[in-house]
């Protein structure tokens, strides 16, 4: 069964950052939706990947970190880490070099031994799905108040992934 929180999430996609001087109000209002209404700065300064999963979380009424920080389910008491990925679980994922505050995160969409994808926000400066390395996998999160996912292990991605302009 599909967390409730994807469904919002999968509408959401293609959703794009605007070029130039303007914001896409609809990225703005994510601040809002997680609890980060107090970030300043346009979408082009400021990484909203982790402010889009909260938005999506905290829209089915299940408490997100109310972080912009990516590494923020690592820490925090809300989400408890899964032994292998799930669908809907929130992937972190390390940037390359590896950081010790900075990274990416999504919402786990297909796994296999190689790769995970993600649904996510600020990816390419949009909402859609991408490939990436399984190694790069920090940890599979799961909102400690929906109980444990149904199943965990490797599964096939259900929508059409981009990765690098390409469809995979």
């Amino acid at each position: 069964m599909e967390p409730k929180w994807m469904k919002p999430a999968r509408a959401e996609v293609g959703t794009r950052e605007v070029k130039g001087a303007k914001d896409n109000p609809r990225i703005i209002a994510y601040r809002a939706a997680d609890r980060c209404s107090w970030m300043k700065g346009s979408e082009e300064a400021v990484p909203w990947c982790a402010i889009f999963v909260n938005a999506m979380l905290e829209g089915v009424g299940v408490k997100g970190t109310a972080s912009p920080a990516a590494k923020s389910f690592c820490s925090s008491t809300l989400f408890q880490l899964l032994p292998k990925p799930a669908l809907g679980a929130i992937a972190v994922i390390e940037r390359v070099p590896a950081h010790p505050s900075l990274g990416h995160v999504g919402l786990c969409v297909g796994a296999d031994k190689d790769f995970v994808w993600l649904l996510g926000g600020n990816q390419g400066d949009a909402v859609n799905v991408a490939r990436f390395a399984r190694s790069r996998v920090k940890g599979f999160y799961w909102p400690v108040s929906q109980g444990m996912p149904a199943a965990c292990g490797d599964f096939r991605c259900d929508v059409a992934a981009v990765d690098g302009g390409k469809v995979v």
